[in-house]
Order: C-alpha cells, then structure tokens, then sequence
C-alpha cells in the first residue's frame, strides 16, 4: 500500500476478518443449498419409479464430471473408514458439485424438471438467476479457502446475491442470515 506498512497491516488483519465473517455465513449457505437441491432431485427422481438415490442414477442424468466427484466422495469416506449414507455423501460434494447442477447445461434436463422447485419464490424461474451469484459466491469461497486476498472483491454484491438467493430458497433463512451476518459491519469497517 505505497510502502505504508502500518496502513497494509490494517488491510490484512481487516482481509481476514471479513474472509472469516463471509465464511461463516458461505457454510450456513451451502448447507441450505445442497439440502433443496438434494431434497428437489430425490421428489423428482422418486417421481420418475427410479431405485437407489438420485446421485446413483445410471440413465445419463448427471455428466461425467458429476459423476467423478460423487465417486471421490465416496472413496473419500471409505479411505476414512466412515458408513456411506446419504447424508455423508452429501456433506462430501463440495461447493463447486452443487453450482455445477445449476450450470447452463443441466438447464432443460435438472433444472427445468427439478431445481428450480428449489427456489419457489424465484420469479420468474430463471436459472441464471441463481446459477450467476452462486458462481461468483463459488470463486469467493475458494479464494477464502485457500487464504488468497479478497479486499479487491465487490464484497457488499457478493453478500447481497447470497442473501438474495437465500432469500429465493427460504425468506426466513434469509432473515436468519441477514441477523446473523458480521459482514456487512465488517465492511463498513474497511481501513
């Protein structure tokens, strides 16, 4: 910062504060989102006569990418010993799988058919709606994740988009959230 150190100290030590705050609430988030999708995809898959769970299905419904990550959350838990069910499973498929679900290409097949029961107060229902803040909610948690710097990130839209999607999927968590949140003080507290 201009070799200010004290000034660059103030950015880092406020960097990790408002990374740790969004984090907090990017877990509540993704929990919220991988429960709706799962539990719209499990009414449809039921709905279709289908055996098993709608993540073992073989008739083509998920891509080989998808298949490949619900393969590794599986070796994954079995590397660790754990019992496999759904519930683990679900806990294993990390962020990007769930954003994955909401991309352009499942658009006529998942979406239209099952996720976009997810977000019942989503008007219209349109994908990108929702795929768009998830997409960049995704980009910002692996920048969190790995400890990267995210002060030059437009935090207050992240932060609204996540609340805005919550708010799609349950208005209520959506008021949880937007009580429980450290980040919008955090970011009026930017050095």
């Amino acid at each position: 910062m201009g070799g200010d150190l004290e000034q660059a100290l103030a950015l880092y030590e406020w960097n990790s504060s408002v990374a740790a705050a969004f984090f907090e609430v990017l877990g509540h988030f993704e929990v919220l989102l991988r429960n709706a999708l799962h539990e719209q995809l499990t009414i449809w898959h039921t709905a279709r006569g289908r055996p098993d769970a709608w993540y073992d299905d073989r008739t083509g419904l998920l891509d080989e990418h998808s298949r490949d990550d619900i393969a590794k959350a599986r070796e994954k838990l079995r590397r660790n010993h754990e019992t496999e069910v759904p519930g683990k499973i679900l806990a294993e498929l990390g962020f990007g799988f769930w954003r994955y679900l909401l991309d352009k290409r499942y658009e006529t097949t998942l979406w239209a058919q099952a996720l976009r029961h997810s977000f019942p107060v989503l008007i219209p229902q349109r994908r990108r709606d929702v795929y768009i803040p998830i997409s960049e909610l995704s980009r910002l948690r692996n920048r969190i994740a790995h400890h990267e710097p995210i002060h030059g990130f437009d935090l207050q839209r992240h932060h609204d988009g996540l609340l805005r999607v919550t708010g799609f999927v349950d208005p209520d968590m959506e008021t949880w959230l937007t009580a429980l949140s450290r980040v919008p003080t955090l970011l009026t507290a930017r050095p």
